[in-house]
């Protein structure tokens, strides 16, 4: 009876977590193609062009990560529902699930109070941003929360402990996202690097598309073939709308130059001069 609630949620998880991929790789794909993610220019470019090889083992991470993933959230829930059934532990769960439930109820009490305290008239205006427009007041009630709070830091703990115990059981199963910051490191040494052979055997994959060559390709094709049909300053204009209108954000890869807009105007005076004449 235990691990059927326990079997129903490691299956829900390992349903989710093998979705997960292809729209991820998908969304990680199209950021490095639209310039989200920097290639060349990133700082972590160095760390994915060293031992490229290492792409053999995505599939092998990928598969036991997911496993691993779902039968520990089976183990998780499975050894919560059986401590409430086991007779030896019956007792202490009932009174560890009531003290739980009983700092739930003072937690939404407090939040409640303090909500209610700060929209008051007069007291919406004990902070402006960081400062304390009347210093008494906002003393005296920061006071009061946090002798209110000793008590109630146990729910903290639980909150945090619960959290982190279920994002690491959840992350284990994604090798397409690091779990932890690339500033958690001990001696050097990364503990999440299987993020980035996925990264890698992405860039492998991307290396050899070219999308943008075969689009630039394409239009040197077009005007050897239509001549100066293909490519006139009308069409430029229209480009140009439908860039700034569909795709801000390839505005920044424009060149702005001062020795454009010189040439620019200079060819503007030429034409004008030619049709005069």
């Amino acid at each position: 009876t235990a691990l059927i609630p326990a079997f129903v949620i490691s299956t829900i998880v390992g349903i989710i977590l093998f979705l997960l991929y292809i729209p991820s790789y998908v969304s990680l794909t199209l950021k490095y193609r639209s310039g989200v993610l920097g290639s060349l220019k990133s700082d972590n470019f160095t760390q994915y062009r060293n031992s490229v090889d290492t792409i053999y083992t995505t599939l092998g991470s990928s598969l036991f990560s997911l496993i691993g993933s779902t039968v520990l959230f089976f183990v998780l829930f499975g050894s919560i529902n059986f401590l409430f059934i086991w007779p030896f532990s019956k007792t202490f769960m009932t009174a560890l699930a009531a003290w739980v439930v009983g700092l739930m109820i003072v937690i939404a009490i407090k939040y409640a109070i303090e909500s209610c305290i700060r929209y008051r008239q007069g007291e919406e205006n004990l902070f402006q941003s960081f400062y304390r427009t009347k210093p008494s007041k906002s003393n005296l009630k920061t006071l009061i929360l946090e002798c209110w709070f000793l008590g109630m830091g146990g729910g903290v703990l639980i909150g945090r402990l619960v959290q982190f115990i279920l994002a690491s059981a959840f992350w284990i199963g994604r090798v397409d996202v690091p779990f932890f910051s690339k500033d958690v490191q001990l001696g050097g040494y990364s503990f999440d690097f299987v993020p980035r052979n996925f990264v890698k055997g992405l860039l492998v994959h991307e290396a050899h598309r070219h999308p943008y060559l075969e689009r630039l390709l394409t239009m040197y094709m077009m005007k050897l073939k239509h001549g100066p049909k293909f490519g006139t300053e009308a069409g430029a204009c229209w480009r140009q709308l439908f860039v700034v209108a569909l795709m801000p954000w390839m505005q920044r890869n424009r060149v702005h130059t001062e020795k454009r807009v010189v040439h620019q105007w200079e060819e503007a005076q030429r034409r004008s001069l030619v049709r005069g004449k």
